[in-house]
């Protein structure tokens, strides 16, 4: 408090704290609970102080700019997957976003982060985060990049609805890398997604399903619309799903992907290319 060490009985509220130095602290046991409890009492969250086992606290939540918040608390992060933290978002379903703190460590895995991002998963520490004078938040500072990557991707959408395209010979699309794909229908501009907008995402898992890595792997080999590889013998259903989520995602109805008996390949009735990201056109 204030910058000093201050020892408190937590049985009887009425014994004043008792000011202490640096030599003091081994002869005292830290309370994280009484930490949880007075981040609550300044930020004024909402909701029940909870364990969510076996690794978390949930701290309760917020509203900001209309939306709630959730702020849970895990000591250990590093090692975690995507999945465990993702996981949590469900498991608070109530939450427009989530905050998850630590103690010191983050997660600097970058693909990582970029997974959190899209689950609407913040992670961060209380040592970047707390002002540990006040026990205050900023929320404004934790989720502004988030938020405002949250209304592109509505914008994004509502460009994608506005963008259908009545056949296929319309639509061109790039595989950029091991998430990323743009497209364009006609003459008009390119359009940047992720798999997840285009439908390849693993309901449970968050991350690219398998159709994603075939879609990937035809296109790589696509040369002037034919697939010029050996496909595997039980692919075809594979094929089917993926037709079926191209279709959903741009509008025509009719197969995109063709299996020409006779010449035995398969034959993409749109432009499909794969192209690496130091390599691609503005």
């Amino acid at each position: 408090m204030q910058g000093e060490y201050f020892a408190i009985c937590p049985d009887n509220a009425e014994i004043d704290p008792l000011l202490l130095s640096e030599d003091d602290l081994h002869r005292y046991a830290f309370s994280i609970q009484k930490l949880l409890e007075e981040i609550r009492k300044a930020n004024r969250l909402n909701g029940r102080l909870h364990v969510i086992e076996p690794d978390y606290s949930y701290l309760g939540y917020a509203t900001h700019q209309d939306r709630r918040i959730g702020f849970l608390f895990g000591f250990k992060i590093t090692g975690k997957s995507v999945l465990d933290l993702s996981g949590l978002k469900r498991l608070c379903a109530d939450d427009d976003f989530l905050v998850v703190f630590s103690p010191v460590s983050v997660i600097e895995d970058v693909s990582h982060k970029r997974e959190l991002d899209r689950e609407r998963v913040v992670q961060t520490s209380f040592v970047s985060s707390l002002n540990f004078q006040t026990y205050e938040l900023s929320v404004e500072k934790l989720l502004s990049g988030l938020i405002a990557r949250r209304e592109n991707e509505i914008k994004s959408s509502v460009e994608v609805l506005l963008a259908k395209a009545s056949k296929w010979e319309e639509i061109s699309i790039d595989v950029l890398d091991n998430d990323t794909v743009r497209y364009k229908v006609g003459t008009g501009g390119w359009k940047r997604i992720n798999y997840a907008e285009l439908g390849f995402k693993h309901k449970l898992k968050g991350l690219p399903n398998k159709l994603w890595g075939i879609f990937e792997k035809l296109a790589e080999n696509c040369k002037n619309q034919v697939i010029e590889y050996h496909t595997p013998e039980n692919i075809s259903k594979d094929i089917d799903r993926i037709c079926g989520t191209l279709k959903a995602f741009f509008g025509p109805q009719d197969r995109p992907i063709r299996y020409d008996k006779k010449a035995k390949t398969w034959k993409v009735a749109f432009r499909l290319t794969f192209k690496s990201q130091d390599s691609q056109d503005s």
